[in-house]
């Protein structure tokens, strides 16, 4: 597959720190207006207006790690789906690095840990409950069929207690909680960016398949029996991991579906 290179490239030595911002991900658009490079990472204390998939408000509490980054990408458009899933590698990756643990993923943007009570179940097995530490949201401006540049958003909640933020179907949940020890923010960001760069070098090489295979090694949802909400449409069935395009691939009795975006609920252990 053809990639313009040189739009691709990704330095990471522009990040830039600021105590509040509305959204780090709309600063880095107005910063896309005016030019700035692949590779610009905007990092806040807090966030006054930040977001999660679809809209929905993401609260802000003492502890988060919240930073945007700019890519200009060129790929075509259907494969910019797959930034989200190498961000949420990157996520798992350093979890792995702080805790010792396997960091895992729910499709398509939760990193999440196996709840303290499942912790011991063995340090390879899918847990069969989890919490959610952090998020992934991704922003892209597609023209010509090209996706031009994308905004990685990324909310993180290293050392606060998981019961002070939004409800949502999974709990909420810390990396220091689950580690007992807080992770230093700075040297977190760090490493995550680190192993983000190095998915994204693989796919500059034209290795997209290094991402993929670790995100299916970090899958919870796989063989787990599940109701996916795809603007307004109910598909049942056991879900089958991902294609190599980043879409859940789900069991129904009308065969394998794929789905490119959607709330994925349990409906039982699995089969």
């Amino acid at each position: 597959m053809e990639m313009n290179k040189s739009s691709s490239h990704l330095d990471l030595a522009s990040i830039h720190h600021f105590e509040v911002l509305d959204s780090t991900n709309d600063l880095a658009r107005q910063w896309i207006v005016a030019g700035a490079p692949a590779g610009t990472v905007i990092v806040a204390k807090n966030q006054t207006a930040g977001r999660g998939r679809q809209g929905r408000s993401w609260a802000t509490i003492p502890g988060s790690l919240l930073f945007s980054m700019i890519l200009r990408p060129n790929w075509a458009a259907e494969q910019a789906n797959r930034i989200g899933l190498y961000a949420c590698v990157a996520g798992a990756l350093a979890a792995e690095k702080q805790t010792g643990s396997p960091g895992w993923i729910k499709w398509p943007n939760d990193l999440v840990l196996p709840k303290l009570a499942a912790k011991d179940a063995g340090p390879t097995a899918r847990p069969q409950s989890w919490a959610k530490w952090g998020g992934i949201l991704v922003e892209t401006g597609v023209s010509s069929g090209r996706c031009e540049w994308a905004i990685l958003g990324v909310g993180l909640n290293l050392s606060s207690p998981g019961n002070a933020v939004q409800p949502c179907a999974f709990t909420f949940s810390s990396l220091g909680e689950y580690s007992g020890t807080d992770p230093d923010g700075e040297a977190f960001l760090s490493s995550y960016l680190s192993f983000f760069q190095g998915l994204y070098a693989a796919v500059l090489g034209g290795d997209w398949e290094r991402g993929l295979a670790e995100w299916r090694k970090r899958d919870v949802l796989t063989g787990r029996m599940v109701s996916v909400d795809s603007s307004g449409d109910f598909i049942i069935g056991f879900a089958r991991g991902i294609d190599d395009l980043g879409r859940l691939l789900i069991d129904t009795d009308e065969g394998i579906l794929s789905v490119a975006a959607g709330d994925v609920h349990l409906l039982g252990i699995g089969d």
